[in-house]
This record gives C-alpha cells, structure tokens and sequence, in this order.
C-alpha cells in the first residue's frame, strides 16, 4: 500500500503549493492546529518530500501528516487509504 502511495505523491504533487491546495482541499477530516513540530527526528519516516514540504509515516501508529518547509503540521491523521483515495480525485480535478 505505501508504494502505491508513494507513486501517486511522485505521479500526482509536484510542487509544494500542490501539496499544500492537496491539504487544504482534502485533508479536511481530522482539526488541524498550524504548530510547530520538531520536524519528525524520532518516530517519522519521509515518505515524500517537494521543495522542503513532506510527507511523514508515524513508525508506529502509521498514520501520516504534512509538514511545511518550517516544520508547520499542516495535515494529520490521513490513512494510507484515504490518502490514495483523495490522491486520484485531486489528480482529476476534483474539490470537496
């Protein structure tokens, strides 16, 4: 399942204001406070980045979030799923 995510990131966000419409439009199920976080040193895995924006894996829990080029959460909580899901809409234009 993550690589099928991991190739749709790569076929589908190419820039990091992509990745942050992706967020805004899609990423609206769990609340999302912007803070600071300290970037994923321990307990996260990159599993996409674009100019600075990533994509994160909790090595345990395994649910993901977004963070921006200063480290800002801006997204959390998405299955791999969901993410996947949400992916192929916004491929096709799609705005909830």
């Amino acid at each position: 399942m993550e690589y099928s995510l991991i190739h749709l990131l790569h076929k589908n966000i190419k820039t990091s204001l992509e990745l942050k419409e992706f967020c805004e439009v899609f990423c609206k199920d769990m609340p999302n406070i912007n803070f600071p976080t300290m970037g994923g040193i321990w307990f996260w895995n990159n599993i996409y980045t674009v100019e600075g924006w990533r994509v994160q894996q909790h090595t345990i829990t395994k649910h993901y979030r977004v963070l921006d080029d200063e480290d800002i959460r801006r997204a959390w909580g998405l299955s791999a799923e969901d993410m996947i899901s949400n992916l192929k809409k916004f491929k096709l234009g799609f705005r909830e």
